[in-house]
């Protein structure tokens, strides 16, 4: 991207990490309103309405400013009430036609332009063709390449509409790709994005390290000079901007006192509170580094309030968990041929050997980012069904090999005691979830890359369940061939 790359040279570069699940909604809204996913409660590209938190077109808009946006109908969707114009484009139906994808980015650009020569003080340029080739084609194809490159050259054609001198651009992602081309998890390559600013009121030179991209909306509210919008739970890039922070400093920090005294209500955490106090605010004029100190400082106290909160959900969850785990274990007690559940467990270790093998032999990862389409995720889902299912079948079988001296009836049995030590298994990893985040998430948003694993658990027991006689019979029969061939 050299046009890309020459802006960085211009200004200033930094590399900035989304939020989860790394997905379109829940990426645009963050970097409009500053609010994290677990904040704004746009988890999903499914999701219906207006945002309902506070975003930087609505903060524009009460300051007397006009917006606009160019790019995915989506935009529209999420900020219908807060945008004086737009040009949307959506979705070819499908993502095997090249030319299409790409026009979409064509369409934006030239209603950017349009955009550029009306009087509008925010405008959102979002091209969406690099995102629909990375999904035809995956992230490491020729496809993809040749997508940012015209994206690069478009980008070109709107900075020669733009006057650096009195207009500030700023470039960054949604999200990345993986090579197969999903998103959504929890992978860098997904998560890391490029964040560069330059024009107006930007630092030339300025090579900045890792931020967030939460940075976002309170830098652009700081340019334009209007309230940070009061969801916002990041800080503006003071390292980037001409700006004193000890002028817009004080301000930023009235509107995180608002948004973390709200929170620590919530929360219980005291500290976080106390961060905000009157004398604690006065230090904000004491350098250049005093933001960026201050915002580590209440993102560490957040985590930490965070933390004790579900700590003590936890410790209410932790009896429940345990005598769920526990009562299973009666079954061992008062199982009457103890020696039958060697073979068995030795079943149950090869069921979770095939079915992980056959899930990590595929290329899969615990991550949404295993979707590459939306149209494979039930695709996905039933193909983990069959796994699962020849996986418990094969377990049945080597369940039979390993009781062939016995009885016909000690074959059936360690067959079902197979599945019974499968389905234990798999339910002490569903209590583990339920004990580490419950099953209902009101005010939190579990560990995804675990949550993901805890749904396909689930999953997992219809099979074993649904097909205890069968794998009984099957070990029934490996019984008989075995005694038969040797």
């Amino acid at each position: 991207m050299k046009t890309l790359n020459a802006l960085r040279e211009q200004g200033a570069d930094f590399r900035a990490w989304t939020g989860e699940p790394s997905l379109s909604y829940p990426g645009w809204t963050l970097i409009a309103s500053g609010a994290a996913q677990e904040v704004s409660g746009v988890t999903t590209n499914w999701y219906e309405g207006p945002v309902r938190v506070d975003h930087l077109f609505a903060a524009a808009k009460r300051a007397g400013f006009r917006t606009g946006v160019a790019g995915h109908s989506g935009w529209g969707k999420l900020f219908p009430g807060s945008l004086d114009a737009r040009v949307l484009v959506s979705d070819p139906p499908t993502y095997t036609q090249i030319d299409p994808l790409y026009r979409t980015s064509d369409t934006v650009a030239a209603g950017a332009l349009g955009l550029l020569k009306q009087d509008l003080q925010l405008i959102l340029v979002h091209f969406p063709s690099v995102d629909l080739l990375g999904h035809g084609f995956g992230g490491a194809s020729p496809e993809y390449a040749e997508s940012v490159r015209r994206v690069d050259t478009l980008l070109a054609s709107l900075l020669t509409a733009v006057d650096l001198g009195t207009t500030t651009v700023i470039v960054t992602s949604d999200h990345g790709h993986i090579d197969r081309g999903g998103h959504g998890g929890w992978e860098p390559v997904v998560k890391q994005v490029p964040l560069v600013l330059a024009g107006a009121g930007i630092r030339r030179g300025v090579q900045g390290g890792d931020v967030r991209q939460v940075e976002v909306a309170p830098t652009v509210a700081v340019l334009l000079g209007i309230p940070i919008p009061s969801h916002s739970q990041g800080r503006p890039l003071v390292e980037a901007l001409e700006a004193d922070g000890r002028v817009f400093g004080p301000r930023w920090a009235e509107q995180q006192r608002g948004l973390y005294s709200y929170i620590a209500g919530y929360l219980g955490g005291q500290a976080l509170a106390g961060l905000f106090s009157d004398a604690r605010l006065t230090t904000l004029t004491d350098g250049p580094d005093a933001v960026a100190t201050f915002s580590d400082q209440i993102a560490l106290e957040y985590y930490q309030a965070r933390s004790a909160r579900l700590e003590r959900e936890r410790a209410r969850r932790l009896p429940i968990a345990s005598i769920l785990a526990a009562l299973p274990l009666l079954y061992v007690i008062v199982h009457d041929r103890r020696r039958l559940l060697f073979p068995a467990a030795l079943a149950a270790a090869a069921f979770f050997a095939i079915d992980y093998g056959l899930f990590y032999g595929r290329g899969y990862v615990f991550s949404l980012s295993v979707f590459n389409t939306e149209a494979n995720i039930l695709r996905f889902f039933n193909q983990r069904l069959i796994d699962a299912a020849i996986a418990i079948s094969a377990a049945g079988l080597l369940a039979g090999l390993l009781t062939a001296r016995g009885g016909i009836g000690d074959a059936a049995r360690t067959g079902l005691d197979t599945g019974f030590l499968v389905a234990y298994a798999l339910v002490l990893q569903v209590l583990y979830f339920y004990w580490l985040w419950d099953i209902r998430f009101a005010w939190y948003l579990p560990d995804l890359r675990l949550g993901f694993k805890y749904y396909l658990d689930l999953l997992k027991l219809v099979p074993v369940g649904y097909l205890a006689v069968g794998y009984m019979l099957l070990a029934v029969a490996a019984r008989g061939i075995r005694r038969t061939i040797f």
